[in-house]
């Protein structure tokens, strides 16, 4: 067996030279995880990179008496505000039609816990905002909220007009917590220019100048909406994971500079990877909230072996009161608590 190419191998995984590459796409035009190389030689839950680095690490002190400080483990919580809310600031023809669905298919238990949103008598079940707010001050975290701000809605973009009064102080109590970046709509691709739009309309809206992203149903092609990010402005992208498998799709959980391997030449678009997303777990993979924090606890163990940087992605959905997520919003507070 030839000897590992340790750099040549770095390089590969960080530029996604296999992505630039003809391959069959989603339906959603993604490169799916099956097609990469990790996840073909079962690496994909394993950070390759952080892994041969340390070895590295610990060989140079070893062998040559250096002193390379060891990476400090550390925990950032990002979350994708897709839909803010489930009934509220929906308008009258959006909220009329949601309760003709509900009484045409004679669900009366969604029909009443609407009513109930509506008339004030309960918190609407994807509002987990307050809820999130004390869980960050108690274990002093600074979280990095996206938020979709597409101008029309659609199919895949179901959230309210960005120009909403109650959306502009979503995003400005985001912005007094922690991070704001764009969740470009599902468009963005095909239409680069909604990109500038919606960056535009979220600085006016927190009063601050947008420099994160992460693209909306992780819809990444290279090197097309990277060149997009850096034209409209972008310093930081938090789309390098894959939405159909949990991992590491780069080999790493720190983050790296993004190499343009078009044009040989590197930018100033720092990546920032994820490793777990709850969608992820629940729709793609089917599971539990209990075996989905499992797999998240392994993940934290091997990065503490290797002070990796654990980023997550989690929706203000799965964590509110909505029953298609039980066990979520405990399970993950339980997660917080431990792993800080």
């Amino acid at each position: 067996m030839r000897p590992l190419d340790l750099f040549s191998a770095i390089f590969l995984l960080l530029s996604r030279a296999e992505e630039y590459a003809p391959f069959e796409a989603d339906r959603h035009g993604r490169y799916p995880a099956k097609h990469s190389v990790l996840f073909q030689k079962g690496w994909l839950h394993l950070p390759v990179v952080d892994i041969w680095v340390e070895n590295l690490r610990k060989s140079l002190n070893e062998r040559f008496g250096m002193n390379i400080p060891k990476p400090v483990f550390s925990f950032q919580p990002t979350y994708d505000i897709d839909i803010a809310w489930s009934y509220l600031h929906k308008g009258f023809r959006r909220t009329a039609g949601g309760l003709l669905r509900d009484l045409k298919g004679r669900n009366f238990p969604e029909m009443a816990a609407r009513i109930r949103t509506l008339s004030g008598k309960t918190r609407d079940p994807y509002d987990a905002y307050g809820w999130l707010r004390s869980l960050h001050a108690q274990h002093a975290l600074k979280p990095v909220y996206f938020v979709l701000a597409a101008q029309q809605p659609g199919p895949f973009d179901k959230n309210i007009s960005p120009t909403h009064p109650a959306m502009r102080t979503l995003a400005q109590d985001f912005a007094l917590e922690g991070t704001v970046g764009i969740h470009p709509s599902y468009t963005n691709s095909e239409f680069p220019e909604k990109t500038v739009q919606e960056k535009s309309w979220l600085e006016g809206a927190v009063g601050k100048e947008i420099s994160h992203s992460r693209q909306h149903f992780i819809r990444l092609r290279f090197p097309e909406n990277y060149r997009q990010l850096l034209a409209a402005g972008i310093a930081h992208d938090w789309s390098m994971g894959y939405p159909d498998a949990l991992g590491f799709r780069a080999g790493t959980s720190h983050s790296f500079l993004w190499y343009d391997l078009e044009k040989e030449e590197s930018t100033d678009l720092r990546i920032h990877p994820f490793c777990f997303m709850d969608t992820t777990a629940r729709d793609y993979l089917g599971l539990s909230a209990e075996e989905a924090f499992e797999e998240l606890e392994n993940f934290r163990k091997i990065l503490s072996e290797t002070g990796g940087k654990m980023t997550t992605v989690v929706h203000n959905f799965s964590l509110g009161t909505a029953r298609d997520w039980p066990g979520w919003r405990d399970g993950y507070g339980r997660f917080v608590g431990d792993v800080v």
